[in-house]
């Protein structure tokens, strides 16, 4: 069975004033941001805390910033390329 590849759209942040859908999720840490960041940049720290992912992979070089990609592998062998707008 042969992977499936799926061509997506580069948008900004604009996309989402329009998308079709447009899922939240809010979570209360009690942290400090530099803490929070540390913890988003740790690859390694992802599948701990964050299902279904199983390993991140970042392809772009600290220090890190809108523009920054990123692999993620999910259950089911699900590649994701990804590639932040926002930081």
């Amino acid at each position: 069975m042969s992977a499936e590849r799926f061509e997506m759209q580069k948008v900004d942040l604009s996309y989402f004033e329009t998308a079709p859908y447009l899922f939240r999720s809010t979570v209360t840490i009690r942290c400090t941001p530099q803490q929070l960041f540390a913890g988003f940049e740790d690859a390694d720290s992802w599948p701990a805390w964050a299902m279904p992912i199983t390993n991140v992979e970042w392809t772009s070089p600290k220090p890190f910033g809108v523009g920054t990609t990123r692999s993620v592998t999910m259950l089911g062998n699900l590649i994701g390329h990804e590639e932040f707008l926002l930081w």
